[in-house]
């Protein structure tokens, strides 16, 4: 995992490096440097402009009594638009306009549901020792004859008995 992020942290600006290169070579540096900082300030508005979107539908969804876990991952995806918006580039800037996309963020969205539940596994182990002759063979059933003892109490049956009792008195 660690050589994975070492290899998206270089791999990823040198990428962008040679974007940049390749189109001030046809743009210009002046007209490059513009559009990534035009994108910046245009990425970072419209991430403020979808975010707050979501955040009243997060709030409508609360006042309904409902968990908002489809709004909630749209809020995180659109705070990953901003910050793929807000650091200079080109690939960079592609990848945080096409998350302020809803359509494509659904597709996103999709994808990660998919990655999580195929992830979200869980297994349990349960070891018990004893000390007795027979070991890993006697059950938790079999500690207690008969199971548990337990009363149960029905309120209404208890009325009618209370009833019977002060009418015979």
């Amino acid at each position: 995992m660690f050589l994975r992020i070492l290899l998206l942290l270089v791999l990823i600006p040198l990428i962008e490096l040679a974007l940049l290169h390749e189109m001030s070579l046809h743009a210009g540096w002046p007209t490059t440097i513009l559009i990534v900082v035009v994108t910046g300030f245009l990425g970072s508005w419209l991430a403020k402009q979808q975010g707050r979107s979501v955040w009243m539908e997060i709030q409508q969804q609360m006042a309904a009594g409902k968990v908002p876990s489809a709004e909630i991952v749209n809020g995180v995806l659109i705070l990953l638009a901003g910050a793929f918006l807000i650091t200079p580039g080109v690939l960079t800037d592609l990848v945080g306009l096409s998350l302020l996309i809803p359509p494509i963020r659904a597709v996103v969205r999709g994808r990660l549901r998919v990655w999580f539940s195929n992830r979200a596994t869980a297994t349990f182990q349960v070891r018990s020792f004893s000390s007795s002759e027979r070991a890993g063979s006697q059950s938790f059933a079999d500690q207690y004859e008969g199971g548990p003892q337990v009363r149960v109490v029905d309120p209404s049956t208890e009325k009618l008995e209370d009833e019977r009792h002060s009418e015979t008195e």
